[in-house]
């Protein structure tokens, strides 16, 4: 009965999954950059141009 249990868990986790991978791909991000926050083409950061004296 256990084993049941953990197998019905395993495929709906594995369903949960590829339904967020889903739809993450349909707003155009992948799931590692909505869950760690980075962007696709971050900015770097530029000295600037002009220095309070």
């Amino acid at each position: 009965m256990a084993k049941a249990i953990t197998s019905f868990e395993a495929r709906k986790l594995k369903e949960a999954r590829s339904t967020v991978t889903s739809a993450a791909q349909e707003l155009g991000y992948s799931l590692e950059e909505l869950v760690i926050g980075k962007a696709k083409g971050a900015k770097s950061v530029a000295a600037p141009k002009y220095r309070h004296p």
